[in-house]
């Protein structure tokens, strides 16, 4: 399946010792994927289930909009491609079937 997530976020203060959710789609944290800023060092990174994770290379600040991209192309090589403010600054593989995870999809916390 090919798709696209996309979307804006502006964030006033950053994570300090949890990661932040900016969209999780799945069942629960370790079942899908998402976009998340890393509390260790406030860059964006993308994390799908079974372990494998994207770090940008982009530092987020507060009291900024950031506009992102997620995109899934089922036949590329490197078959996610994660843009930031129309920039392109990850690409990877996730192996898992996104098509096939259940759950919902959360923008914000998930708590």
């Amino acid at each position: 399946d090919n798709f696209t997530v996309e979307g804006w976020f502006y964030t006033n203060t950053l994570p300090s010792t949890d990661n932040q959710t900016i969209f999780h789609s799945g069942t629960d944290i370790s079942e899908g994927f998402g976009l998340y800023i890393r509390a260790a060092d406030n860059r964006l990174f993308v994390q799908g289930d079974l372990g494998a994770t994207f770090t940008t290379e982009a530092t987020i600040v507060p009291n900024r909009w950031y506009h992102f991209a997620l995109v899934k192309n089922a036949t590329a090589t490197g078959n996610w491609q994660f843009y930031l403010n129309g920039r392109q600054t990850i690409t990877g593989s996730i192996t898992n079937a996104v098509g096939s995870i259940g759950g919902r999809t959360r923008l914000g916390n998930i708590d």
